[in-house]
């Protein structure tokens, strides 16, 4: 028994040295630039200066501008107004990938085994190209007179001269990041639905439920375990991404991400402050995820009992 506990452990080194050194160490340096002193680029003395300037203008103040009283109300802080389009766009990209992603699922399972894995392939496109030649791409389809805007004139929807205005807009940067992520949201789903017994609807059905019914109260709860994995995949990729929000939102849209790199590597640095944003991200992103499991248990618990 010893011994295959131990050869269990020497199967499981490789993995334990490659997490060990691409993400523990990674994480650690991160944790520790963020209560360092800005210097050229760091000072390694402890210091609190990053989260006070992180904080500068109190968290969750909100205020009106005294110069202009029609704009209402606006977030005094950047990281706090970066902070909110991150959650909102990381939330609507989600909420489309489910949209769209839950009847795609549900259609595909309910194919013939040849035409699931021709369907699955078609999902499985996004993931082969890079998110760099599909923000690209994205670009060509959205910009002023791009494919988008000609295919519209060319039906008569808009006139010579009109402009949608979609490029560099937050709308943009969900539609991009919704046909990228849209995978993630597919295959939980399909393989949470591929196990259901379908049979279930049969009964509900024979007990006089409704297809509405049959789909909250049975479809719904049983799948739920691949929609939640769905969503948090699409949702913590989306809080953390960087190519499309600077592509499809320029300096309009900055979410998280794009404000991390700019403070790593534009001039001048402040690995500090760029620290202490990624760790106040990882640990919201993390508390997230641990409260959407947490629910997602107890309601299997309660289905259970």
């Amino acid at each position: 028994m010893m011994g295959r506990l131990r050869w269990s452990w020497f199967l499981m080194l490789p993995a334990l040295l490659w997490l060990g050194v691409f993400f523990v160490v990674p994480l650690g340096m991160t944790a520790v630039a963020a209560f360092a002193r800005r210097g050229e680029p760091l000072e390694w003395t402890f210091s609190m200066a990053a989260w006070v300037e992180l904080g500068r203008g109190g968290f969750g103040v909100v205020a009106r501008d005294p110069d202009d009283a029609a704009a209402g109300w606006r977030f005094q802080n950047e990281a706090l107004a970066v902070g909110w389009r991150t959650f909102w766009v990381s939330a609507a990209t989600t909420a489309g990938a489910f949209l769209i992603g839950f009847p795609a699922a549900l259609f595909m399972v309910r194919r013939s085994a040849r035409w699931r894995r021709v369907l699955y392939g078609l999902i499985m496109i996004p993931l082969v190209a890079n998110s760099l030649i599909l923000a690209y791409a994205w670009v060509t389809l959205l910009r002023r007179d791009g494919l988008v805007e000609k295919f519209l004139r060319t039906l008569g929807v808009l006139g010579e001269d009109g402009s949608l205005g979609l490029i560099y807009t937050p709308s943009a940067v969900v539609l991009g990041m919704i046909y990228w992520y849209l995978p993630f949201m597919v295959y939980p789903v399909y393989s949470s639905l591929e196990k259901f017994d379908w049979r279930l609807l049969e009964a509900a059905a024979d007990l006089g439920a409704t297809a509405w019914q049959r789909l909250v109260h049975v479809l719904w709860p049983l799948s739920l375990p691949g929609i939640m994995t769905g969503c948090l995949l699409v949702f913590v990729q989306a809080a953390g991404t960087l190519v499309f929000p600077e592509l499809l939102g320029g300096s309009k849209t900055r979410l998280l991400g794009p404000l991390i790199h700019d403070k790593f590597l534009s001039y001048p640095e402040n690995y500090p402050l760029g620290s202490a944003l990624a760790l106040a991200l990882m640990i919201l992103t993390t508390f997230g995820v641990w409260q959407a499991l947490r629910v997602s248990g107890e309601r299997k618990d309660n289905s259970v009992s």
